[in-house]
């Protein structure tokens, strides 16, 4: 990994971000990993992380980029498999929608890792639409957050939308009353650390980046999650969003028995949590 630090001249601006790096960095030859450094959240512009390549930049500011970062790739381990459904560990920035020849019935984000349900046939989806509505799936996450909530227990309840796009995603926030639709959250504190919080999150309901949005109104934010702060008060900063599905509980869509799974940690959130809080 190499780190560069530039400063914007008055010559440069008007440039978008990935055009004053590719000139200003001739002696790296790939745009391509340019622009995934910027993708990737490797490039701060005065201290602030921007992760838009178009951003246009301003004179006097300073820039630095980290260049030649690479994702860590995991296997994709199944925890439970029958005739009717698969559930997956899934692992950090792999698509929900990446997953072929399968039904989805949720989603985690791309980032977040852990326990996903995927049917194997459209028999088993529909089922597992109703038991969504009627709220029979039970779901847990183990979230690193910034900072230190002051209650150890509290809940996170309010109307969520979409408020804005950009280029490849979505940003989910609090909807006026009349709109939106109600998310409902709650948390537990689990551990105290430096500038940090392990969290036990337990969402309801199932809307889009809940947690996320849940704790960046709770002034909490998820470590690593770059899309909802640009700044955190933790000095430790992990590779991606350190959201977790840890545990998921549902009657079988067939059977109807009761299937229980937890999905083993991935190295990156082991060693954030070992960080922050000297334990796995």
């Amino acid at each position: 990994m190499t780190s560069h630090q530039l400063r914007v001249s008055p010559k440069d601006v008007g440039k978008t971000l990935l055009s004053f790096l590719r000139d200003n960095l001739q002696a790296y030859p790939s745009v391509k990993a340019i622009k995934r450094a910027i993708d990737s959240k490797q490039c701060k512009i005065d201290g602030r992380v921007e992760f838009f390549s178009t951003f246009p930049v301003s004179n006097g500011s300073h820039i630095e980029i980290t260049l030649g970062t690479e994702k860590k790739s995991f296997p994709l381990t199944a925890i439970f498999e029958d005739e009717a459904i698969i559930i997956y560990n899934k692992p950090p920035h792999k698509a929900s929608e990446s997953f072929k020849e399968l039904y989805l019935v949720h989603r985690l984000d791309k980032e977040t890792s852990g326990a996903m349900i995927l049917a194997k046939t459209p028999q088993a989806q529909e089922a597992f639409k109703v038991l969504f509505e009627k709220r029979k799936v039970e779901k847990h996450y183990l979230a690193i957050c910034d900072g230190k909530p002051e209650k150890e227990e509290w809940k996170m309840e309010n109307k969520l939308m979409k408020i804005a796009s950009y280029q490849g995603g979505v940003i989910w926030g609090a909807a006026p009353k009349d709109q939106g639709k109600t998310a409902l959250s709650y948390f537990t504190r689990l551990e105290e650390g430096e500038g940090a919080s392990l969290l036990l999150a337990r969402p309801i309901t199932g809307r889009t980046h809940q947690i996320r949005v849940h704790l960046k109104g709770k002034g909490h934010p998820v470590l690593g999650d770059w899309q909802y702060a640009k700044r955190f008060s933790c000095s430790y900063h992990p590779p991606r969003v350190m959201l977790h599905a840890q545990f998921l509980s549902f009657p079988h869509p067939v059977t109807g028995e009761q299937v229980t799974v937890t999905a083993p940690h991935f190295p990156d959130f082991i060693e954030t949590r070992q960080a922050l809080f000297g334990k796995k």
